[in-house]
């Protein structure tokens, strides 16, 4: 299944697959690479990214459309950094794309996208 589309609403409800595939993957994160990724994030991602931090636990992080919450995704980011330069760029790129579009579809698509297709380093 791509997940690469012009609307990322396209992929409501059609990634199940994807979130499983993240969900039974295990990710080994230190949570302090969360102090790394704000000293080398842009601004503009970084605001993104305070935000995702700040919603853990509410709403806006809650997609109940694809069944999932940012909150899950949050360590696989973290790990995927450590290990892989290149996640680091994406991981960056999506968190930019956020800011056309905050709903939590918006932001756990986007995520996933970035997740699923590194998924395979870990």
């Amino acid at each position: 299944m791509s997940l690469i589309t012009i609307n990322l609403h396209d992929n409501d409800r059609k990634i199940f697959d994807v979130i499983n595939t993240i969900r039974n993957t295990s990710f080994d994160a230190d949570p302090t690479t969360i102090t790394d990724i704000k000293n080398t994030l842009c601004k503009k991602a970084l605001d993104v990214f305070n935000i995702l931090l700040h919603d853990i636990g509410k709403d806006p992080n809650n997609d109940t459309i694809n069944e999932i919450r940012v909150d899950e995704l949050i360590n696989p980011c973290l790990a995927l950094w450590e290990l892989c330069d290149d996640f680091r760029k994406t991981f960056e790129e999506q968190l930019i794309d956020m800011t056309t579009g905050m709903c939590p579809q918006g932001r756990t698509v986007r995520l996933c996208q970035s997740i699923y297709f590194y998924i395979g380093i870990i």
